[in-house]
C-alpha cells in the first residue's frame, strides 16, 4: 500500500481536526479514500514505536471510505463524521475482531456483533482505522497486557501513554486517528488524554449505552463505566458527543443508556458562570506543574469573565475509601475469575491474590505497612471491604451520603464548575503505576459522582518543577518523586466538572481554555 503522507502538518489530512475533515469531505475539497490512506500511512509510520493500533482494520476501513465517496458523488445524504478516521479502544466490539481485554484466551475469540457505540459511529459516517491497546482488565493507568504488549508515549517513549484507554490517547496524539473513543471507570479516558496532550471527555453516568464495551464490573452499578472520546480539539469533542449520544437507526433499545439529547454548547456563556478551583485536592500531593496549570486556567477564565473562587472537595477521602471498597466488594473474585487461564500483569496481581486472602488478614497487614512507614499503601489495605449483603448496603447508602454532600457543596457557594487537575502527577515512567494506586483522586471523584469531566492540555512541566517533592520513606511518595525526575517537557492538562447533564457547561470553559493555550502548545517529538 502507498504510504503516503505521514506528518502532522496542517495542509496534511493528519493535522486536520475530526469536524475540518468531515467539512472539507462533504464540500468535496478531498476524498474520503485521500483521508484514510493518509491517516493509515500515518499509522503505519508511527505505530512501530508506539505499538497503539493492534487490530488494524486497513482494508476495511478503505471500504468504508469509498462507500462515503460514492454517497457524496451520487447525492447521498452524508453523517456528521462522513470521512472521518476513527479508532476505538481494544475492549469495544466490532464484529469479526477480537476484543481480548488483554487476556490470552479471549485472542482466539471474534465478536459476532459490533457494539452499540460502533453502529452510531458507522451511522454517522465514520471511518473505522483499527481498535487500540489497553491495560489488562483495564484496570491501572497504564497500557500493558500479555495479548498485545505495551505502548509507549508519543512525547517520550520510555513514559507511559496512561490507561486503560491508552493506546487511543498515543495514536490519536500522533496524529494516526483524528478521533478516538474509550472508556472510563476511574480516569480511563481522562489520563491518557492528560499524559498525551489531547483532550477528552467523560460523560454523565449512564448516558451513552455500554452494550459491546467489554464491561470488566458489570455488578458494579454503583460506580458505573461510561463511554468517552478522545481528540486534539474541543470542537472534536463536542462532534463525537452528539454522534454518540443519537441512537442509529434501527438499533437495538439500550439497557443501559439514558436517551437524552446534548445540549446546545453554544448557549454557554462563560461570563455568568461561578467556578470553584482547586490546587490540591488533600488526598495526594499535585506535581508543582499540575498546579501551575490550574492557576494558569483559573487566570484565563477569570479575563473571559467568569466568577473564579477557592473550593475545597468535601470528604474526599471518605470518597476514595468508599469507592475502594465498592471496586473490591466481591474480595476480587470477578476479576481473578476473569483472569483464569491468562498470564496475568503484575498490575492485575493484588486482585487475584486479594481472592485469596481472608478479609480478616487485611487489617493486621495494613498495620505492619503503617508501622514500616508505607502508610498510604497501609491505607488502600484498610479499606473496609463489605463482607455480608447488609455490608454492602451500608456503603452503598454512604455513597449516596457523599454525593449529596459534594452536591450541597457546590449549591450553598452557587457554583457551576469545578476546575482542578486529572491526575497528581504527568506520564508516568513504565511500571510505576504499581506502586500508586491510592493517588487517582482527581479523576476517580468524578466517577464516583456520575459527573461529566474532560480534560484538555495547556502546557508542558518545566526543568525546575522536576524535583517539586519533598524526600520521603513512604514508598508511593517516593515513586512520585522519582516520577517527576526527568518530566520535563511533558504535557499537562487541566480538569473541568459540572453536575449531570451539563456536558455544555464542561465543553465551553474546555474551549476557552483551549483558545488560550493551544497556539502554544508543541506537538509530540517522539515519533
Amino acid at each position: 500500500m502507498d504510504r503516503g503522507e505521514t506528518s502532522l502538518a496542517e495542509d496534511s489530512p493528519t493535522g486536520w481536526s475530526a469536524v475540518e475533515i468531515a467539512r472539507r469531505v462533504a464540500r468535496g475539497d478531498v476524498s474520503a479514500e485521500e483521508v484514510t490512506r493518509a491517516y493509515v500511512a500515518r499509522v503505519v509510520a508511527v505505530n512501530p514505536a508506539l505499538n497503539a493500533v493492534v487490530v488494524p482494520l486497513f482494508d476495511s476501513a478503505l471500504a468504508e471510505a469509498r462507500q462515503v465517496d460514492r454517497a457524496r458523488a451520487t447525492g447521498g445524504i452524508l453523517g456528521p463524521l462522513a470521512g472521518v478516521p476513527v479508532t476505538v479502544k481494544e475492549c469495544i466490539d466490532i464484529a469479526g475482531t477480537p476484543s481480548t481485554l488483554g487476556l490470552v484466551p479471549r485472542a482466539r475469540e471474534r465478536r459476532s456483533r459490533d457494539a452499540a457505540v460502533v453502529t452510531r459511529l458507522r451511522a454517522a459516517g465514520a471511518v473505522i482505522v483499527g481498535k487500540t491497546n489497553a491495560s489488562q482488565l483495564l484496570m491501572f493507568p497504564e497500557t500493558d497486557n500479555p495479548v498485545y504488549g505495551r505502548t509507549a508515549n508519543p512525547w517520550a517513549l520510555d513514559r507511559s501513554c496512561g490507561g486503560s484507554s491508552g493506546g487511543e490517547g498515543a495514536i490519536v496524539a500522533a496524529g494516526g486517528s483524528a478521533l478516538g473513543i474509550g472508556t472510563d471507570i476511574g480516569g480511563s479516558v481522562r489520563i491518557p488524554a492528560s499524559f498525551c496532550g489531547i483532550a477528552a471527555l467523560k460523560t454523565t453516568a449512564r448516558w451513552l449505552p455500554l452494550e459491546g464495551t467489554g464491561e470488566v464490573l458489570p455488578w458494579l452499578i454503583a460506580i458505573p463505566d461510561t463511554v468517552g472520546p478522545l481528540a486534539r480539539s474541543v470542537a472534536d469533542l463536542e462532534l463525537a458527543l452528539r454522534v454518540l449520544a443519537r441512537p442509529a437507526e434501527g438499533e437495538r433499545p439500550s439497557l443501559t443508556a439514558s436517551p437524552v439529547e446534548p445540549r446546545d454548547g453554544s448557549a454557554v456563556v462563560p461570563a455568568r458562570l461561578r467556578v470553584g478551583f482547586y490546587e490540591e485536592d488533600g488526598y495526594f500531593p499535585v506535581s508543582a506543574a499540575l498546579r501551575r496549570a490550574v492557576r494558569e486556567a483559573r487566570d484565563v477564565l477569570a479575563a473571559e469573565g467568569a466568577e473564579l473562587v477557592p473550593f475545597v472537595p468535601p470528604r474526599i477521602a471518605e470518597i476514595m475509601d468508599v469507592a475502594h471498597a465498592l471496586f473490591a466488594a466481591d474480595g476480587g473474585r470477578s476479576l481473578a475469575r476473569s483472569l483464569r487461564g491468562s498470564p496475568v500483569d503484575p498490575r492485575n496481581q493484588p486482585y487475584v491474590q486479594l481472592s485469596r486472602v481472608p478479609l480478616r488478614a487485611l487489617p493486621p497487614s495494613a498495620r505492619v505497612l503503617r508501622i514500616a512507614g508505607q502508610a498510604r499503601m497501609a491505607g488502600v489495605l484498610a479499606t473496609p471491604i463489605p463482607r455480608t449483603a447488609a455490608d454492602h448496603t451500608d456503603l452503598v447508602e454512604r455513597a449516596a451520603e457523599l454525593r449529596r454532600d459534594y452536591l450541597d457543596a457546590l449549591e450553598s457557594r452557587r457554583i457551576d464548575a469545578l476546575l482542578g487537575h486529572p491526575y497528581p502527577l504527568p506520564a508516568l515512567p513504565h511500571g510505576a503505576s504499581a506502586r500508586l494506586s491510592p493517588v487517582q483522586s482527581g479523576t476517580m471523584a468524578f466517577n464516583f459522582l456520575g459527573w461529566p469531566a474532560g480534560v484538555v492540555s495547556v502546557t508542558t512541566v518545566r526543568p525546575e518543577e522536576e524535583a517539586s517533592r519533598p524526600e520521603s520513606r513512604d514508598l508511593v511518595e517516593r515513586t512520585a518523586r522519582a516520577c517527576d525526575r526527568g518530566s520535563a517537557g511533558l504535557p499537562v492538562a487541566v480538569q473541568i466538572a459540572a453536575r449531570p447533564w451539563r456536558e455544555d457547561v464542561v465543553l465551553a470553559l474546555l474551549r476557552v481554555i483551549e483558545r488560550a493555550f493551544a497556539p502554544t502548545m508543541p506537538r509530540p517529538t517522539a515519533v
